[in-house]
């Protein structure tokens, strides 16, 4: 829901929406685009243009860390979601 507001995907109908600071309305469309990353939740496998759920969560930062990406998937609430998957987060995995 969050990403779908921040991606203008839909108007929020109360409340405001704020990215560092600044009123969603007063951002760039495609800077923020270019910096927020929207994700759905599908059954199965999530891996991303072809790219392994580690690269996918590394996106932002140059040469992360096995131990970078974990802490990152752990503040989401993910790391046990993507424990469960066949690949893990490498698509050599499993």
């Amino acid at each position: 829901m969050i990403a779908r507001l921040l991606l203008r995907m839909y108007q929020h109908q109360e409340g405001t929406v704020l990215l560092d600071d600044t009123h969603l309305r007063y951002l760039n469309p495609t800077s923020v685009h270019g910096n927020v990353c929207g994700v759905g939740q599908g059954m199965g496998d999530v891996v991303l243009e072809g790219k392994s759920i580690a690269e996918n969560v590394a996106l932002g930062v140059e040469d992360a860390t096995k131990e970078m990406i974990e802490e990152a998937c752990r503040a989401a609430l993910f790391h046990e979601f993507v424990g469960e998957l066949s690949r893990r987060y490498l698509a050599e995995e499993g």
